[in-house]
C-alpha cells in the first residue's frame, strides 16, 4: 500500500523511525496554543510513579483530533499504511495541499510534515514544521506543569477552548 501509493502520488503512512515510543495509553492529554502542541500520555502502567511521555509539536499550522472505536477502518488512511499505536508521517498529505493556498510563499513549506500518531481510542494529526520526543523522566503533574508553562496561552485542553 506504501509503495502503490509513493507509485502514485497518493496519500499514505509512513511509520516514523524516530519515534521512540509507541503509543499504549488509550489517548493523550493535548495542550494547545497558536504555536504548539503537547500530548502529554503515561508511559506505561507499569512504571512506578507513573511516568509520562511528552510530544511537543511546534510551528503548527493546523491538528485535529478523531476518534477511533475498535478498529482503524473508519479512517481515511486505513489501507493506506497507517498502523494501530503508532506514530507516522503523511506522504503526499491532501490536508497539506488543502492548507497551501493560506500561505502561497513555496518557501514556507518546505519543511512542513502532516504527523498522524494513533493511539488506542484516538488519531491526532497535526501539521507542523518539527517534533520534539521527550523522555519519560517525570511525572504526569510536572509535564501538565510544563506544558501549561512553556506555551504562551494554553488555547484548549483536548479539545475544549479556555477563556
Amino acid at each position: 500500500e506504501r509503495a502503490l501509493g509513493d507509485l502514485v502520488g497518493a496519500e499514505y503512512a509512513v511509520p516514523l523511525t524516530n519515534a521512540p515510543w509507541r503509543p499504549s495509553h488509550p489517548r493523550p492529554l493535548i495542550f494547545n496554543d497558536s504555536q504548539i502542541v503537547w500530548l502529554i500520555c503515561p508511559a506505561s502502567s507499569n512504571e512506578r510513579p507513573l511516568l509520562c511521555r511528552m510530544v511537543k509539536f511546534r510551528h503548527i499550522l493546523a491538528q485535529r483530533y478523531s476518534t477511533i472505536s475498535d478498529t482503524l477502518e473508519e479512517q481515511p488512511l486505513y489501507g493506506h499504511g497507517l498502523d494501530s499505536l503508532t506514530a507516522h508521517e503523511i506522504k503526499n498529505s491532501t490536508w497539506i495541499k488543502q492548507l497551501k493556498p493560506t500561505f502561497p510563499d513555496e518557501n514556507y513549506w518546505v519543511d512542513v510534515v502532516h504527523f498522524a500518531l494513533s493511539f488506542k481510542d484516538c488519531l491526532v494529526e497535526v501539521v507542523a514544521k518539527s517534533i520534539e520526543w521527550l523522555p519519560a523522566t517525570q511525572s504526569i503533574e510536572v509535564c501538565i506543569d510544563e506544558a501549561v508553562q512553556t506555551s504562551a496561552t494554553v488555547a484548549s485542553v483536548n479539545g475544549v477552548m479556555l477563556k
